[in-house]
């Protein structure tokens, strides 16, 4: 059953859904100098942006991030990251910045929608297109 889509049109009348660029980590390229750099794929999603919770901020304040958190609610699975496990790193563009995802406290169903909880890394170069 898919909950994600009654959930969020209730929700949108006070808090609406805005797109955002998904840059879903691929893994890593190793330049002739040594650099590591990391690569993406891009995909436009929906999310749904509200603040971070006091849970939220504790275990930011605990990665020792000095920035804006927030808490994103996105159609699918999205991990969060985890060094130990080699996997994460993924970045969401909305509001003018990059937020990297770095956790996914809560998931529903296989996949189905998960809240993620992300931090505010830099401005960024590139915008998202308005909603319509």
């Amino acid at each position: 059953m898919n909950l994600f889509g009654p959930v969020t049109g209730i929700i949108s009348a006070v808090n609406p859904c805005i797109q955002a660029i998904l840059r879903a980590s691929s893994g890593s390229e190793t330049l002739p100098s040594g650099r590591v750099t990391p690569e993406y794929t891009e995909v436009l999603i929906t999310i749904q942006v509200q603040a971070a919770n006091s849970e939220d901020l504790q275990q930011v304040a605990n990665l020792n991030q000095s920035t804006d958190a927030r808490s994103v609610y996105v159609y699918g699975h999205i991990k969060g990251l985890d060094r130990a496990h080699q996997f994460g790193g993924d970045i969401l563009v909305f509001d003018d910045s990059e937020w990297l995802v770095v956790g996914q406290p809560e998931q529903w169903g296989s996949g189905e929608w998960c809240r993620l909880v992300v931090v505010r890394q830099t401005p960024s170069q590139q915008t998202c297109p308005k909603m319509m």
